[in-house]
């Protein structure tokens, strides 16, 4: 399968044309229905797992009843100098100083435990059970929904943002899960410059691991 190349930055209307009628609501309502689902707490073990895939299933219907391309949800080649380079700034700058503000607060207490093993699976699991399916919806499917260029990308970022949060913190409470929307901002800004789920699927992925890297919990 060949994935067409991202479109570049400035090519705003093919980047994101305007979501298709009564999609808005319909993402909303999948949002709703798949965050309730993940809140439940009395799901078969055996279930737990499967559960993350429901991010990816839920909006594939509408993609083929809409007969939707996945290069709309950002599904695409990604620019590599582009992608290569955010994901540098994210280590080298934003992903230190996060933890060093976390700290400072009180927020975390940095042990950090690097062991090439554990950091190597909790990476591979945060990639393919945590940021793949949750940035295939929130920054593929849901920003498809949310991102109109005739009203600005802010909002539709911001929006972004707080639903990513809303989820977080309906289904675990806590002020942590609350300031998830900082970094689902972030994470909302990623596609919109990019074009792609590329840079915030490893964005998200890395900022997981690192976290439990710097508080030695895996």
């Amino acid at each position: 399968m060949t994935f067409p190349a991202a479109p570049h930055r400035g090519d705003e209307g093919v980047a994101t044309p305007p979501p298709p009628a009564g999609a808005r609501v319909e993402g909303l309502l999948v949002w709703a229905a798949i965050t309730a689902a993940l809140a439940l707490r009395s799901w078969p073990e055996w279930v737990v797992p499967l559960l993350p895939s429901l991010w990816i299933n839920l909006p594939l219907i509408s993609l083929v009843a809409r007969h939707e391309p996945l290069a709309a949800w950002g599904v695409c080649r990604p620019e590599m100098g582009a992608t290569a380079g955010h994901l540098a700034l994210f280590l080298a700058l934003i992903m230190p100083l996060s933890l060093a503000a976390l700290a400072r607060v009180g927020a975390i207490e940095v042990t950090w435990d690097l062991a090439p093993t554990r950091l190597a699976t909790t990476l591979a699991r945060q990639l393919l059970w945590v940021a793949l399916p949750e940035e295939l919806f929130f920054r593929g499917y849901l920003w498809r929904r949310l991102a109109d260029p005739r009203r600005g990308r802010a909002a539709a970022i911001v929006a972004n943002g707080l639903l990513f949060a809303a989820t977080h913190a309906l289904i675990h409470p806590s002020g942590w899960a609350v300031a998830t929307v900082l970094p689902g901002c972030y994470f909302a800004w990623l596609r919109c410059r990019t074009h792609n789920v590329a840079a915030p699927i490893l964005t998200h992925a890395l900022a997981n691991t690192l976290l439990f890297a710097a508080c030695g919990g895996w």
